[in-house]
């Protein structure tokens, strides 16, 4: 948790150093590919699949979510996530803002002859989206996630506009055990001024 702090900090710092004038945009569709590395101990376990993020404004600084993703795994285990709910942002620059959001949270597995348990919950983050160039958008933000046990993780990613309404992107999220690589695209509703 310190380690995120320190790059949260470093990113408030640096990204309004870049500033422009240059709107980020809260109403957008995401398509990613995703691969997984879990650490259980003596065993690692791959997975990979796919994510769908889609944001929309409901007011000016206030905005509503849903993220969804379906991974399968190493012995034909399969899991997918799902995160519906609402964020707002506060600009702090022209092109800097924190955001916050707050979400319920389900998990399922669906592992072969076996149980497929199911846990519900909440998630809440807290973070910093930039745009130092026109043509690039950084983000970071710390997400906790309460489900049958609390975790929390770190999230990094950064988008190139190839156009105004499109954008290709990387990033990475990780905690204590788990290491997700994500590489994919976003459409955006609006204008970025």
């Amino acid at each position: 948790m310190f380690r995120s702090g320190r790059i949260l900090a470093v990113a408030a710092l640096v990204l309004p150093a870049m500033a422009t004038a240059t709107e980020i945009s809260y109403d957008y569709v995401q398509v990613a590919f995703v691969t997984t590395e879990l650490d259980l101990g003596p065993v690692n376990v791959d997975g990979d699949g796919f994510n769908i993020q889609g944001s929309v404004s409901a007011t000016k600084n206030v905005f509503v979510f849903l993220d969804y993703s379906d991974l399968g795994f190493d012995f034909g285990v399969d899991a997918s996530t799902l995160e519906l709910g609402g964020g707002y942002h506060k600009p702090m620059s022209a092109n800097l803002d924190l955001t916050g959001t707050l979400g319920y949270a389900r998990a399922e597995v669906d592992v072969p002859g076996g149980p497929s348990p199911s846990e519900d919950g909440f998630a809440l983050s807290i973070g910093l989206r930039g745009s130092p160039s026109e043509k690039i958008e950084v983000r970071g933000r710390i997400v906790y996630v309460n489900l049958d046990g609390d975790n929390t993780q770190l999230e990094l990613f950064g988008d190139y506009y190839v156009t105004q309404a499109i954008s290709l992107g990387a990033g990475v999220i990780f905690d204590d055990d788990t290491t997700t690589w994500g590489i994919g695209g976003r459409l955006h509703f609006g204008s970025r001024k």
